[in-house]
């Protein structure tokens, strides 16, 4: 995952 990513990620900043 990058930013936005929607679940489990690296650099997820916002929630699932």
């Amino acid at each position: 995952g990058f930013l936005f990513a929607a679940k489990p990620s690296f650099i997820c900043i916002l929630p699932p």
